[in-house]
């Protein structure tokens, strides 16, 4: 039965954002919600109850948030400024910790429990924990290679993402703006292979297994590759998107990678069914900018969330919640509900057969 999403929740709090909503993100229980805001503050949410736990109020926009993988108690953050801030929560209280990281916003991070990768415009470092609040620098990647279309253009990080394989224990995958994708192998840090793209990658997601990615192009909108053996990518879907606002867009997959949703800068927002090609429309009051997105699916009950940041410069903006529900389709069943029974010539005859002798024996 196919799932349609409704909303749940707006988040909100006279403490909480007082700009738009830069990024959002599940903690790996999906109890927990961050969200980071132009206004330099970091919200931790309650996600059954709604409420505002824990708040950091920083100097600087919060433009990327990364969880560690292995509890809810610790989220790293990439500040506009160029600082990467560490946040360990405890019962009611948040202690921070930062360090300056680069020249640039960082505007990317990818944390997978022992290395922090962050992406800064052109920088690409990766970091490791050599204390409680303290990291160490343990790589600097080179700048893509270029070619004869792109040697002008700016290199800007625009995604990064940990994952496995059978030969490479850990690899580093980067997405650039006009310079394609990248891999690094954790043993060597050295750029094992480079991928090119037609187009330009304003944001991208890898499924779990590394078998499919979504691309925000800023020419046309999403797109969808199959990641054969990390070499080489295979388009299978595209999904026209309003991209004429210039804006990042990010895309996200979900249920397992199995349906896709995207944001939008005119209140269009969608998601797809990656096996129907169906796609649902998330409704928004007003043109409004979507451009922070994260998925979760709760297992132990069984439930798709997606919690998606506003961005409305200048006024609060809420995180809002959407929440799965199954949903049937009256119209596949308006025969049965709403059209009366025919009867069979014979049914007919035996009933007026019996009409008639039930009145011979009367009279």
């Amino acid at each position: 039965m196919p799932l349609q999403y409704q909303q749940l929740a707006k988040l909100s709090h006279p403490k909480g954002h007082s700009d738009g909503i830069a990024m959002v993100a599940f903690s790996p229980s999906g109890l927990l919600l961050a969200s980071g805001g132009l206004d330099g503050r970091l919200c931790v949410w309650d996600v059954d109850s709604g409420k505002l736990r824990y708040v950091f109020s920083g100097k600087s926009a919060v433009l990327s948030m990364s969880w560690d993988l292995l509890g809810d108690e610790h989220i790293v953050c990439g500040m506009e400024d160029g600082t990467i801030a560490s946040m360990t929560m405890s019962g009611d209280s948040i202690s921070v910790s930062g360090f300056w990281a680069h020249r640039s916003p960082v505007e990317r991070l990818a944390y997978n429990g022992t290395y922090l990768a962050s992406g800064a415009q052109e920088e690409l470092a990766v970091w490791s924990r050599s204390g409680k609040e303290s990291w160490k620098l343990v790589s600097e990647a080179g700048p893509p290679p270029k070619t004869s279309h792109n040697t002008a253009d700016d290199v800007i990080v625009t995604s990064l993402h940990w994952i496995e394989t059978r030969r490479r224990p850990v690899v580093l995958v980067a997405t650039y703006m006009h310079h394609g994708i990248i891999l690094i192998d954790q043993k060597t840090w050295q750029r094992f292979r480079s991928i090119s793209f037609a187009g330009s990658i304003a944001d991208a997601d890898l499924t779990g297994d590394a078998k499919l990615l979504g691309v925000s192009n800023m020419l046309n909108g999403f797109e969808v590759f199959a990641f054969k053996s990390l070499s080489e990518l295979e388009p299978l879907y595209s999904f026209n998107q309003d991209v004429s606002s210039g804006c990042t867009i990010p895309i996200r997959f979900i249920h397992g990678g199995n349906a896709l949703v995207g944001g939008t800068s005119d209140g269009k927002m969608h998601v797809w069914d990656l096996h129907t090609l169906r796609k649902q429309h998330l409704p928004f009051n007003g043109n409004v900018e979507v451009l922070a997105i994260s998925g979760h699916y709760n297992q132990e009950r069984d439930a798709f969330l997606i919690a998606t940041g506003v961005l409305n410069r200048g006024s609060p903006s809420p995180v809002v919640l959407w929440k799965a529900q199954e949903y049937v389709d009256r119209r596949q069943f308006s025969d049965v509900l709403e059209r009366p029974a025919k009867r069979s010539m014979l049914s007919t005859a035996m009933l007026w057969l019996t009409a008639i002798l039930v009145i011979y024996f009367i009279s």
